[in-house]
Parts: C-alpha cells; structure tokens; sequence
C-alpha cells in the first residue's frame, strides 16, 4: 500500500514540474451559441473588454474565430496563449482585479443569463513544449471578431 502511494505522489509531482517547467499554454475556449439568440453581447465582450484585458496581462496571443456555414450549433472559438501555466492560474484574478475590464465588461457580466447568446463554455488547455516563432506574423494583434 505504500508503495502505490510513494509512486501515486512521485508520479503527481512529476506531472506538477512538467507543467510548471513549460514555457507556453494555450488555452482552447469554446462558446456554443444558442440558436436565434444575437451574439452581439459575446461579440464586444471578447473585443472591447477580454482581449484587451489579456493584453494588458502580457498576453500577446490571442485568436478569435467563429464558424462559418450552416453547421448548428454555431460556435466560437478563442485561443489564448499563456507565458505559462502560472499565468492561466492568475489570469481570473488579474481581471476581477482589472478596473478597466470591469467597466468594459459590465454588460456581459450583468446580463440576464435568458439573453446570453451561449448555452455551455468548455475551457481545454493544450500543453506546449517548444515555442512556436510567430515571426510570419509580425503585423498580426489581437484577433477581433
């Protein structure tokens, strides 16, 4: 019995110091948009409050897309690039600290939840161990929907 235990902690320690060694996160955020429900609210939020926000975080990646065609239900997709796993962890705080997003972000945060344009958020994060050269892509900001 100890020593599933003894491997169980240095297994879960290991795992703790890959993360926490890795240069970059991407975090893989989904909205599903509810049928006949008008995205606008979703829209400025990302573009005038959360994009903005990260970026005053340091994040210098951040890519907004939404699905095209007839596919239901319609999607939209946001891809953050943390620093490290350390910057997603204090991410949530740094915004509910962040005067200015909050400000920005007042109609979204205090919207009736039967006007919200989505129905379900899922959240992935996508390890990184190398980085990617975004030199390619030396005139690209922030993504705007």
């Amino acid at each position: 019995m100890n020593r599933i235990l003894v491997l169980s902690t240095l297994f879960l320690c290991s795992t703790l110091l890959r993360l926490a060694a890795q240069e970059e996160v991407y975090e893989l955020r989904t909205y599903e948009l509810e049928f006949l429900r008008p995205a606008e609210v979703l829209h400025n939020y990302l573009e005038h409050a959360l994009i903005p926000a990260l970026g005053r975080q340091g994040v210098r990646h951040v890519g907004a897309f939404e699905e095209a065609g007839d596919a239901l239900p319609k999607k939209i997709y946001l891809l953050i690039a943390y620093d490290d796993i350390q910057a997603f962890q204090d991410s949530k705080e740094a915004l509910e600290e962040d005067a200015t997003y909050l400000e920005d972000a007042g109609a979204y945060l205090t919207a009736d939840p039967q006007t919200m344009p989505y129905k379900r958020i899922t959240s992935n994060l996508i390890p990184v161990h190398y980085r990617v050269s975004a030199a390619g892509f030396a005139g690209i900001r922030y993504g705007v929907i």
